[in-house]
């Protein structure tokens, strides 16, 4: 069977009460997951709980199912508040007839639910078993434009819809709860600031490495515990799957494998390659100059159920493929870091309004409102939105293959960065004290991380000389000279890739012209559509494709 539809599903049919369960789990973390079912409730559980040992301590445990029960004499509806990981699934108590649904604190394993007017509902973490179950059992489902206007101004959808008016995700921190009529998504988990105002940056790093150590151990020991012979690590040029992979190698880890997709000739290769020799780990890069993975449109879209634009993870996809997970366990990225301890997001005191406008992709069609009062500040809005639901999107696509983790994501180290003064955080002053003063080696190879400080002058020099030379560009494409311009030894140059590759150009517009007409009865969609292929970046002709391959595989 196809990991990608593998997961579970749980159907209620509202006509005759009858309820349906799917439950495919296979044999990887296969401890981590759990399917109880006797008279009085269902349990499934799927994913990974990276602190799932530590519980067992606490609780006095050494299986699942023993946890689960010790958890729900407390509190029923969230006795899962203490997981740590990738963790999901769906409970109901037969005696009550509560169900509860729920994913982890940061989103990447959401999931999805489909309410009809009659009382079914069909829960689901895998959104093409849900697609499977309303078409065996004839129930409605409909195409949603104000998923596409997300896709086509965030890169990714903001809010809990998807490409089915019917079918929404359960987002980060929340749980599904149904009771006969009542069906409510409430909040179990937030992030929030609980500033140190007196802190300074010496205690800053202490409590930043010691809270980081401890996440590192919690997603490198889960290889170890079932026996996985390597770990496999995501190397980029910056600073952040960098220092997943030296703190684990400082802490003892060793049969690391790192990964590098990326344009040949790129910093992030040479980097990557740096860093990994440094460490003594293996090292495979994969080149992206062909750009093929543009053509695997319809297959990573329905990998990440459309929940952003399908180009988002590069070559990921494929180099994932040509892995061998029989002796490969979880995963490690550095995804976040900059966001979390870097301060990536952090405005001035006066800019400091969650303002939704500033993280589109795109802003040449308008996507309707977006409602951000919910988030106290503008770094806590992107975290949730641009981090959790955009760039831990691609983890739908990574689940067909492994479970990805990073330890800027266990939620309590993000709590530690949180209670963090932001004067300490921004700019990256947090994140280089911490290297310079417990990793300075880490720090002496090059990084696309610059210190911003020391480059605050040249990059405005920079900045300058870039808007000069964008006058002189635009006037060169004018001219004929479409490349002109365009760095071919970025991570991911699309714009070159698009100028250069008469392959993939090709593939685009035959892609655009073949299915554009799937939105015949979506005229303003349609319209909007076609403008911004015909005028925007390559990137946003990519998303305007992901809108169409939805169309394509779903309805």
């Amino acid at each position: 069977m196809e990991r990608q539809s593998m997961g579970w599903l749980f159907m209620v049919s509202g006509k005759d009460e009858i309820v349906r369960k799917r439950v495919e789990f296979g044999d990887r973390f296969k401890d981590d997951k759990l399917y109880y079912d006797d008279e009085k409730v269902t349990i499934i559980s799927d994913g990974v709980i990276l602190n799932k040992s530590e519980l067992f301590e606490k609780y006095g445990v050494s299986v699942l199912k023993d946890l689960f029960f010790s958890l729900l004499k407390q509190d029923e509806s969230t006795f899962f508040k203490e997981f740590i990981g990738p963790f999901n699934g769906v409970l109901q108590n037969k005696e009550t007839g509560v169900l509860v649904a729920w994913g982890n604190q940061t989103g990447d394993s959401a999931p999805f639910y489909y309410s009809g007017t009659d009382g079914t509902v069909v829960v689901s973490n895998n959104f093409n078993l849900v697609y499977e179950e309303l078409k065996r059992s004839g129930l409605n489902y409909s195409f949603s434009d104000r998923a596409a206007y997300h896709l086509l101004s965030f890169g990714y959808i903001a809010d809990d819809c998807t490409f089915f008016n019917e079918v929404k995700r359960v987002r980060a921190g929340k749980y599904l709860y149904v009771r006969g009529a009542e069906i409510a998504v409430k909040e179990w988990h937030r992030f929030s600031y609980k500033e140190k105002a007196n802190m300074e940056m010496e205690e800053a790093v202490e409590l930043l490495d010691r809270s980081f150590r401890k996440a590192v151990g919690r997603c490198f020991d889960k290889d170890a515990e079932y026996g996985y012979e390597y770990h496999l690590v995501d190397l980029s040029g910056g600073l952040d799957s960098r220092m997943t992979a030296w703190v684990a190698h400082s802490m003892g880890y060793r049969n690391v494998v790192n990964i590098c997709y990326a344009q040949s000739g790129s910093a992030d290769c040479r980097y990557a390659k740096e860093v990994a020799c440094s460490l003594g780990n293996q090292f495979y890069a994969k080149y992206l100059d062909e750009a093929s993975f543009i053509q695997d449109v319809d297959e990573v879209t329905k990998r990440n159920f459309g929940m952003a634009y399908y180009a988002g993870i590069t070559g990921g996809n494929q180099f994932l493929k040509l892995l061998n997970f029989d002796i490969l366990g979880l995963e490690h990225t550095g995804q976040l870091g900059d966001l979390i301890v870097g301060g990536g997001y952090l405005k001035s005191q006066q800019e400091d309004l969650a303002d939704v406008n500033k993280i589109k992709y795109s802003n040449k069609v308008f996507c309707g409102n977006i409602e951000v009062s919910e988030y106290e500040s503008h770094e806590l809005m992107s975290l949730y939105l641009r981090g959790f639901q955009g760039a831990l999107s691609t983890h739908y696509i990574r689940s067909c293959y492994t479970y990805a983790v990073s330890p800027f994501i266990d939620p309590e180290f993000i709590d530690v960065c949180f209670s963090i003064p932001k004067r300490l955080r921004r700019g990256n002053r947090l994140y280089w004290a911490w290297i310079n003063r417990k990793y300075p080696m880490a720090g002496r190879i090059p990084s696309t991380r610059k210190r911003e400080a020391r480059f605050f002058v040249v990059s405005f020099c920079l900045k300058m000389i870039r808007l000069a030379q964008g006058g002189f560009r635009r006037m060169l494409r004018g001219a004929g000279c479409s490349c002109w311009g365009y760095n071919k030894q970025d991570m991911n140059p699309f714009e070159y890739w698009y100028a250069t590759n008469p392959g993939m150009r090709d593939f685009v517009y035959a892609y655009y012209e073949e299915h554009i007409h799937l939105l015949d009865g979506y005229e303003r969609l349609q319209a909007d559509l076609i403008t911004l292929f015909k005028q925007g970046r390559v990137i946003e002709k990519l998303q305007v494709l992901t809108v169409l391959a939805v169309k394509n595989i779903y309805v």
